[in-house]
């Protein structure tokens, strides 16, 4: 069995025939590299493209769309790739998918990122690490929380800011290990609308969790410990915290 990926350099020269509008399916085929590991469902990729468009089509366009965007794609496309852990940790795949589906893919990647003066960052398009590129994140985002005991596995996913996600658990060691990832955004978002933690208090909290996971195994933690270690950490922060140099707050 074997799944597609992309090297760098071929992705290179995909991305600057999607900026010049000549992307097809053929390129990509020619450039395609298959490596050992579980096989991938093509037809979940082939579909991918329409039901991520659905969700832009049923935005209200604005300053929040793309958080919007993020908050229901992560759960949809998780669920619909249905990935190994083997092909998701593998950057080449992510690079294979963003370029696959015509330059569909890669023209949401544009939609979501893209700047009136300037190209879209290489780095969203897969051309760096995998937390780095869209489709990557929003996958990362998805399993770093995904509960199946709950009704709805994907509820946690849902909640909170782009701040929250790519910097303090997608991009930390922390975000890593489920269960504290769960209850460090739970902490902070106790439901879909409501917020804690304001945004320097969400994230001195992070600094002090990563600071504590590097002599800790927080891999140990169930859901249980985890919850009470956060509120704990929190609970006793006036031994830690300044916040823009004020006295925590009470």
């Amino acid at each position: 069995m074997s799944y597609p990926t992309l090297s760098i350099d071929e992705a290179e020269r995909l991305y600057v025939a999607f900026r010049d509008d000549q992307l097809d399916d053929d390129d990509l085929a020619d450039v395609t590299r298959y490596v050992e590991g579980p096989a991938i469902d093509t037809s979940r990729i082939e579909s991918l493209a329409h039901i991520l468009w659905e969700i832009v089509d049923g935005l209200e366009q604005g300053r929040n769309s793309g958080l919007e965007f993020e908050r229901i794609a992560a759960p949809e496309l998780h669920e619909h790739l249905s990935l190994s852990q083997v092909s998701a940790a593998d950057a080449g795949f992510w690079r294979w998918l963003t370029f696959s589906s015509g330059g569909d893919l890669a023209a949401l990647v544009k939609w979501r990122y893209g700047r009136d003066d300037k190209s879209t960052p290489k780095k969203y398009f897969g051309m760096g690490n995998v937390k780095e590129s869209m489709y990557g994140y929003l996958w990362l985002r998805a399993n770093a929380v995904y509960d199946p005991s709950r009704p709805d596995p994907y509820e946690i996913c849902r909640r909170g800011d782009v701040d929250l996600w790519q910097s303090h658990i997608v991009r930390v060691d922390f975000g890593s290990v489920p269960a504290v990832a769960r209850a460090f955004v739970d902490f902070v978002h106790p439901e879909l609308e409501t917020q804690r933690l304001d945004r320097e208090e969400y994230r001195a909290l992070a600094r002090e969790l990563a600071r504590r996971n590097s002599s800790m195994l927080f891999e140990m933690f169930d859901d249980e410990a985890a919850v009470g270690f956060i509120s704990d950490v929190w609970e006793n922060r006036d031994s830690w915290m300044k916040v823009d140099g004020r006295e925590p707050p009470s």
